[in-house]
């Protein structure tokens, strides 16, 4: 069994659970439905379940092309440097991502947010694909460091195909609460009123989740993980 694969998926989770993801939730259905929240009830929910999935597709695709171009520049580094130097740099910056996500450190970059207005009429395949692009590219700073560690760490996997396939499965953890609460608003809404008091421990979780990553890249053990 590959462990990495599991850890990735429950990254992707982590993200959906961040603090600029989770309350905005509401506001991407809403766009995706070309309805209020109150009005997406019967086939609506159909349909926001199908404009969810282009949504996660969207930014899949993004998601893909990142690790694809990082994998590419990780390639030509190995011609200039030497691996240990790209493992053991690669493992720091994961671990200060983990670091800040846990509090210890707080990095103020990580903490502005970015934001992508979108002024296109929703409520179709196309525009949720869009809405979902522009989510993978302009992600807030809060799932960045998740995102950021999950792209360093399947840009040093054995095959080009096998870091592809990490950034799926990290999309997977992320999409595959958007689809389920497509179904069960009611039930989001009941979590996001609860979700003051289980932020912090979800953030610190990804945080030590982060840090285990980085230090398994700086000593250049990611077989480990995949022989478990």
């Amino acid at each position: 069994m590959d462990l990495s694969f599991l850890i990735v998926f429950f990254a992707g989770i982590a993200s959906f659970l961040s603090p600029c993801v989770l309350p905005l939730i509401p506001v991407y259905f809403s766009h995706m439905s070309g309805v209020g929240l109150e009005d997406i009830k019967g086939n609506r929910k159909l349909a926001l379940f199908w404009n969810s999935l282009f949504f996660v597709l969207g930014f899949t695709f993004v998601f893909i092309i990142m690790q694809l171009v990082i994998s590419y520049f990780a390639n030509i580094a190995v011609f200039y440097l030497n691996n240990t130097i790209i493992y053991r740099v690669l493992g720091i910056i994961v671990i200060i991502f983990g670091l800040h996500m846990t509090g210890l450190i707080k990095i103020k970059k990580l903490l502005r947010e970015y934001r992508i207005n979108f002024k296109i009429k929703g409520g179709t395949f196309l525009t949720s694909f869009i809405l979902g692009f522009l989510f993978g590219f302009g992600w807030s700073p809060c799932i960045g460091p998740i995102l950021g560690s999950v792209l360093m760490y399947a840009s040093q996997s054995e095959t080009m195909l096998k870091g592809t396939f990490y950034l799926i499965v990290y999309s997977l953890g992320l999409g595959l609460p958007f689809l389920i609460f497509s179904f069960f608003i009611e039930a989001l809404t009941r979590l996001i009123k609860k979700y003051g008091k289980i932020v912090k421990w979800v953030e610190i979780i990804g945080g030590i989740i982060l840090i285990l990553m980085g230090i398994i890249l700086f000593f250049n053990k990611l077989s480990l993980l995949s022989n478990f």
